[in-house]
């Protein structure tokens, strides 16, 4: 239990981006109580936060998904991410958070199996939220608070590691193989759309860098390279079997740009589109991806 004097409903900031730990960099760090019907609002552009709730219960809600939240329940936030806590009972809700960034940050959260589509962790052994507090705490004390606190957030991550071990080679391989086929499978089904990587990983609820990681274990290629297969195919198929011009199967395919269109499919396939329209020869690039 931690026997220092606790400061509620504060808010302290720490750095600012000149003060750069590529590893982590804690931004802010924060308490605050949530009353009875009251909502507490995070909106992270690029930056991470962690959320503890202390005491209370709760409703965690994000795009199109809601989640309970209860005392010793912790949320990670991810860039691009909005979240709001919401106190429907009569009790106060009581929240530590801290904001951070860095460049490691997913692949220490994705060892932990703690992902966009997964953000919510709960703190069995009771730890994490003693030090998520303790972090809190040291804010509050100059000078040198800033190497404490930076330890102290390492000290989390060691925690979360430790509880949610590390995937084993065979459920690494089989979740590859899960996100792959559904991002392939949604790709295929929004090709006529300027569809970008990033909303193909958000859909999924993993971040685009996981995304590239089941990818690449699994086709050996990228999911952009995936995609462009995906619509060059596509064309082809439409030159071979339809009678539509050309500057429409290029917006079929995706591509708003009929000479772009055209460019990028001699340079895959060493036809032009009229060229391939007349040839015998069918055009298969998806099995040979990691080619192009």
């Amino acid at each position: 239990m931690i026997r220092e004097k606790f400061c509620k409903n504060k808010i302290v900031h720490i750095s600012d981006r000149s003060h750069l730990n590529l590893t982590l960099n804690i931004l802010e760090t924060g308490n605050s109580d949530i009353l009875s019907g009251g909502q507490l609002k995070f909106k992270n552009i690029d930056t991470y936060t962690m959320v503890f709730i202390n005491e209370g219960k709760g409703m965690a809600r994000r795009t199109a998904v809601e989640s309970q939240l209860s005392k010793g329940h912790g949320f990670f936030l991810f860039p691009g991410m909005e979240l709001i806590i919401e106190n429907p009972q009569e009790e106060n809700l009581n929240i530590t958070w801290v904001t951070f960034i860095g460049y490691l940050i997913d692949n220490y959260l994705g060892r932990a199996n703690i992902t966009q589509g997964r953000p919510l962790f709960q703190d069995k052994k009771g730890r994490i939220g003693e030090k998520v507090n303790s972090l809190y705490l040291a804010s509050h004390k100059l000078p040198n608070r800033y190497c404490r606190m930076a330890s102290m957030l390492y000290d989390i991550f060691a925690c979360l590691l430790e509880e949610n071990p590390t995937k084993t080679t065979m459920d690494s391989k089989e979740n590859a193989e899960f996100y792959t086929m559904k991002a392939i499978d949604y790709m295929e089904r929004n090709l006529t759309k300027n569809l970008l990587v990033e909303e193909v990983a958000m859909v999924l609820g993993i971040s685009r860098k996981h995304l590239y990681h089941a990818f690449s274990y699994v086709l050996n290629t990228s999911p952009k390279k995936y995609m462009i297969c995906l619509r060059i195919e596509k064309a082809a198929r439409q030159l071979r079997y339809s009678e539509q011009s050309i500057s429409e199967i290029a917006e079929i395919a995706g591509y708003q740009n009929q000479f772009y269109f055209s460019k990028e499919f001699k340079r895959l396939t060493g036809f032009t589109p009229s060229q391939y329209r007349v040839s015998p020869v069918d055009i298969r690039l998806c099995g040979n991806v990691s080619t192009i």
